[in-house]
């Protein structure tokens, strides 16, 4: 994710919070990959741990 904020010359909060209020496609999808990247990560910690 930061990587991704980088490259996008912001931050992912501000990606989300400022797009969403406006309806943007691009907040929706952000907060959906956001989802799924979290879903992922939480599987894969319990995974391993």
């Amino acid at each position: 994710m930061g990587y991704g904020a980088g490259l996008a010359s912001g931050c992912s909060v501000g990606a989300f919070f400022s797009a969403i209020p406006s309806l943007g496609v691009n907040g929706l999808l952000f907060g959906l990959a956001m989802a799924l990247g979290a879903f992922g990560g939480v599987k894969l910690v319990t995974r391993l741990g």
